[in-house]
């Protein structure tokens, strides 16, 4: 009987036997003929696939011989082709150190190569978990560095070439921390223009303060915060840009585009920025919330009609329609990195076809790609900023470019959940819109539920002021809407627990569950 002969090989982590009496799939012997055979199903010898070379023997039978061919045959036509420079990467030494004068000279180095690596469990699942992390992860690190420094450029290029001409202003609707809004048209649809042309051609013009620091060279790539009004006006102008892009006018008012003024005319001065969006409405929730019969003054315009049944039910049909818009864009605009900070009613826009659309976008931070952000500062209003007042610790790093920092978001938004922030500013407008008292404004609910810790069923229970408020419409179908609230207005934990995300929010009881009334 002769005797088993091992060879130990560096690159299989394994042993290569060769049994020189056994009728395994290590080796094939037989009336001089060179066999070979694929040693991948001797698992407890070795995680590599070889081809070895025989010698003579009596053992092995034609019967056998042609079974062990076909099989190796046909492992050999399903295995995947290495690219050829990782098999340069191998030094033919190495090879022949790792199956030393069994190696049948008739094969080519990188069959061999082909071979060895077959089973590496890293290769197998390497691939795969590197294109679902960059393509599919959320927020999508290669969806975002293709955006940023491809797509971007592009819609720069194309994007309309407006100036000073084009437009005549007619009122002013509204003023910001950075600029006032006014109302608009463009010029080349006035004269023998149609009615219907003039109202497909108003405008809405944001003019972003004079600011003498001006915008800085490499704003935009680099992780930090807008300073002044010309840089959150070029911040506000790329994310408007970045939702066009991503979602169309679906979600974001209607952006048309940005200008730098050449001239001066009326409420227009040389080298001011201006943002330009299609006018859909002049009307915000806010608008509503502080107007007469809350929430029913926006029956007819979301649903097109007046709702059967009673005021509680028709009101929380509202409030259900308006908050889960809401939390849909929410959704949209965290799937790509995205964080408002400051939502609130003022900044969502209701169009005569009842589609809530998000406006203001100067203080949203890109966590993506490091965009408009600072570990140390943020932008917020008070009332309705959650506890934590920045979106992400201030022990939490710089942006670093925006290539790393986009390769890195996923890390980022598992482990902080940023979106957090604006879920709770949702979680406000919800309690705003069923507690009556609460609708001329929010700073006196924001200091008393500070002192509870921001356990909102805390501050009912025990707090006096609570005593006087009605919450009858967040009580009725089982309090769904309040459970809601409470989940909404409350600390952010990381993980177990706390505050709902966009995504969780949609999934509670008070959107999907029947009414009970």
């Amino acid at each position: 009987m002769q005797r088993d002969v091992w060879h130990r090989s560096p690159l299989s982590f394994g042993w290569i036997g060769c049994g020189g009496d056994r009728h395994e799939d290590r080796v094939v012997r037989g009336g001089g003929t060179t066999h070979t055979a694929n040693m991948a199903t001797c698992r407890r010898y070795t995680r590599a696939t070889t081809i070895v070379k025989g010698w003579n023997g009596h053992h092995g039978t034609k019967r056998n011989m042609r079974k062990i061919e076909r099989k190796a045959a046909w492992r050999t036509k399903a295995m995947p082709k290495l690219p050829d420079g990782l098999v340069a990467l191998v030094p033919t030494e190495m090879i022949r150190e790792a199956v030393p004068d069994v190696v049948v000279s008739s094969l080519k180095t990188d069959e061999i190569v082909q071979r060895i690596v077959e089973l590496d469990p890293l290769q197998q699942i390497g691939f795969p978990l590197l294109a679902f992390y960059l393509i599919l992860a959320e927020p999508g690190p290669l969806r975002g560095i293709l955006d940023f420094y491809v797509f971007n450029n592009v819609s720069k290029i194309l994007q309309r070439k407006f100036s000073v001409k084009d437009f005549s202003i007619s009122n002013r609707l509204g003023v910001g921390n950075f600029g006032y809004v006014f109302e608009g048209e463009l010029v080349q649809s006035k004269g023998n223009a149609s009615n219907e042309d003039r109202k497909n051609s108003r405008v809405v013009l944001k003019q972003t303060r004079a600011d003498t620091s001006g915008v800085r060279d490499d704003f935009l790539n680099r992780g930090t915060v807008a300073i002044g009004a010309a840089e959150t006006g070029a911040a506000e102008a790329y994310m408007c840009a970045l939702m066009r892009r991503s979602f169309g006018r679906s979600i974001s008012a209607d952006y048309l585009g940005s200008f730098i003024a050449d001239s001066t005319a009326r409420n227009f001065y040389i080298g001011q920025q201006w943002l330009v969006w299609k006018f859909e409405s002049d009307a915000t929730l806010g608008d509503f919330i502080r107007g007469k019969d809350c929430p029913l003054n926006m029956e007819e315009i979301l649903f097109g009609r007046e709702q059967r049944g009673s005021l509680e039910k028709r009101s929380t049909a509202v409030m259900r329609n308006v908050l889960k818009q809401v939390f849909l864009s929410l959704v949209k605009m965290h799937s790509i990195g995205l964080v408002h900070r400051d939502v609130k009613p003022s900044n969502l826009l209701i169009t005569n076809t009842g589609k809530i659309k998000f406006i203001d976008f100067g203080a949203t931070a890109d966590l993506r790609m490091g965009i408009n952000y600072s570990p140390d500062r943020g932008m917020l209003d008070p009332d309705y900023c959650p506890p934590e007042q920045l979106v992400l610790p201030k022990s939490f790093p710089r942006a670093p470019l925006p290539v790393l920092a986009a390769l890195l978001s996923p890390f980022l938004w598992l482990a902080y959940s940023p979106g957090k922030f604006d879920t709770y500013s949702a979680g406000c407008i919800l309690l705003q819109m069923g507690v009556p008292t609460l609708r001329g404004g929010l700073a006196n609910f924001q200091r008393e539920i500070e002192l509870y810790d921001y356990d909102l069923q805390a501050w009912r229970d025990d707090s006096p002021a609570a005593s006087r408020y009605d919450f009858s419409l967040l009580d009725c179908n089982r309090g769904r809407a309040w459970d809601l609230a409470c989940k909404l207005i409350c600390n952010r934990e990381r993980f177990i627990g706390g505050r709902l995300t966009a995504k969780a929010a949609l999934r509670h009881p008070f959107f999907w569950a029947p009414d009970l009334s």
